[in-house]
């Protein structure tokens, strides 16, 4: 499978290649920015049972599940839309990639807030509720920290090509 990067730098160089045919560009920028794409950060999980790994957490067919849980990006920002602007260099055989993203760090269960700790009793029905009931009532409600905290990350790559 290829990266979310490698996909945009192959659409900007084709993009690049074109517009080099229609008009004579040399260099050519580029922006890519679906608003429906979102990337998953923090890594894959392991498939099955969200609370039979909790509780099983010593078996090696849920490791894949704990390198999710204990890696940063998972809980500050697990899903997030990304934009990304290239310009391609075709005299220099380069494509510069920025990319953007923001997002907000909520740490609140899906019923918006609502602090029902009932889900801790029926896990299964909701996994995600079952830990951020606790896990925002802690981030949110007792640390003070507001629910539209933003996250912004911003960077570039160059590629050769």
């Amino acid at each position: 499978m290829r990266s979310y990067s490698h996909e945009t730098q192959i659409k900007a160089l084709d993009y690049a290649k074109m517009m080099n045919l229609w008009t004579g560009q040399r260099r050519v920028p580029f922006r890519d920015a679906d608003p429906d794409f979102y990337l998953t950060f923090g890594g894959k999980r392991a498939p099955g049972n969200m609370i039979t790994q909790a509780t099983h957490f010593w078996d090696p067919k849920y490791r894949d599940t704990w390198r999710v849980a204990g890696n940063p990006l998972t809980w500050i920002l697990r899903h997030a839309h990304i934009e990304s602007t290239s310009e391609v260099d075709l005299d220099h055989h380069t494509i510069v990639t920025h990319y953007h993203i923001r997002d907000r760090l909520n740490l609140r269960p899906h019923n918006h807030g609502k602090h029902d700790f009932g889900v801790l009793f029926l896990p299964r029905r909701d996994p995600y509720d079952a830990v951020t009931v606790v896990l925002g009532t802690v981030w949110h409600d007792i640390l003070r920290n507001p629910d539209d905290t933003e996250v912004r990350a911003d960077w570039t790559e160059t590629t050769h090509f």
